[in-house]
């Protein structure tokens, strides 16, 4: 779909809340967190894609969300939109909502952008780390890719963790950095199994993760 297409999909209220809050939180981002993004160029600037990264703090979205000059989409539990408040910000941030285990209609959706040449951001442990590491990873990605026919590009974020744990409500002063790595193409999902596909993005995603650390520690 065109990028004209795309816009009229949205009510002017949704894009102009989605530009403002990216704008804010950028700004955040670069002051408070000392925030940089490396390999952006590894992303493509149009046509469907997934980027599958970590899982640290609630900043996750935002932060990987913001180190690419396109419009993402985000898969998000149905159960955060039960709030009023948290539901009109998470629709004002094209989140789609995802019934624990998967769900027909948020796959469904996820599906639908996809297709259209969305990029949606998700995160395969389907949980925030309670270490900081990378942890079990979900399969349900993969279905989403394969049917969708599109390329999956690891992305690791570091600092995250150390801003906004688990349990906390104040955020910490840290430096957050986020890394792409070369996408999994989509012949290379086609022709391996879920395992392989999971290994193999489990690898790239750790390897992101490695250059993101490094880079924090430099001021």
């Amino acid at each position: 779909m065109s990028k004209r297409g795309k816009k009229s999909s949205r009510a002017l209220w949704q894009r102009a809340g989605y530009a403002l809050f990216r704008y804010i939180f950028r700004l955040i981002s670069l002051t408070y967190f000392r925030y940089k993004v490396e390999n952006r160029h590894l992303v493509p600037k149009t046509g469907g894609a997934i980027i599958c990264a970590n899982h640290q703090s609630h900043f996750d979205p935002p932060v990987v969300g913001q180190s690419i000059p396109r419009h993402v989409c985000y898969m998000a539990r149905q159960s955060l939109f039960s709030n009023p408040f948290m539901g009109f910000i998470f629709h004002m941030l094209d989140a789609i909502p995802v019934q624990r285990g998967g769900g027909f209609s948020g796959v469904k959706n996820t599906l639908m952008r996809i297709k259209r040449g969305d990029v949606v951001v998700l995160f395969p442990e389907g949980t925030r780390s309670k270490d900081g590491k990378l942890g079990r990873m979900k399969s349900g990605f993969i279905t989403l890719a394969r049917r969708g026919k599109v390329p999956i590009i690891p992305a690791g974020v570091a600092g995250a963790y150390e801003a906004l744990p688990r349990g906390t409500i104040i955020p910490r002063q840290s430096n957050v950095r986020v890394t792409f790595g070369e996408a999994i193409s989509v012949e290379q999902i086609q022709d391996m199994s879920d395992e392989e596909v999971i290994e193999e993005l489990r690898v790239r995603i750790q390897v992101c993760m490695e250059t993101s650390r490094q880079s924090s520690r430099m001021k």
